[in-house]
């Protein structure tokens, strides 16, 4: 999703395969390259070093097709992209998209979300609330509880964003 608000704003777009481990951690685990590589790199990357110092060019990247949301006469039609495990569901739809408006309705699974919310604790417990998560999505969320089991949600469920002035 990174790649397509990329494209979608004209930045450049580059891919480099971090294979110079003279720029990672001396000594790499299986698991938590996060850590061991990616922290390391970032860090060379901040202090100056050019990109293409860190790794070799990848000029035939493998792009998944990671479905996106749509615009509709009321607002904007996406879809479940995740769920968490406290139940939290990730949609396709952004904070750009959503953020300039006012007042919303989030339709999804046949319920009805009035607005946002900044916080869990606008809303009552067992209340289904709607916010923007920290990576700047749309996420459906119960306070207390479990939103997906509440709703019965699946990923690729589809989720509407209707805006007051199209209502």
């Amino acid at each position: 999703m990174l790649l397509e608000r990329a494209k979608d704003n004209c930045d450049l777009i580059e891919f480099i395969h971090l294979d110079k481990p003279q720029f990672w951690m001396p000594e790499v685990t299986h698991v938590f390259h996060g850590r061991d590589i990616f922290a390391p790199v970032a860090a060379h990357l901040a202090s100056g070093v050019s990109m293409n110092a860190l790794g070799s060019p990848i000029s035939d990247p493998i792009i998944l097709d990671i479905p996106r949301s749509t615009p509709t006469s009321q607002g904007w039609l996406g879809q479940v992209m995740h769920i968490d495990h406290f139940g939290n569901i990730g949609t396709n739809l952004h904070d750009y998209q959503i953020n300039q408006h006012k007042e919303v309705m989030i339709k999804i699974k046949g319920e009805n979300i009035t607005g946002l919310v900044s916080t869990f604790g606008e809303r009552s417990p067992g209340s289904l609330v709607a916010l923007m998560d920290s990576s700047g999505s749309l996420a459906i969320c119960l306070v207390n509880g479990n939103a997906a089991g509440f709703l019965h949600a699946s990923v690729g469920d589809k989720i509407e964003v209707c805006f007051s002035d199209n209502l």
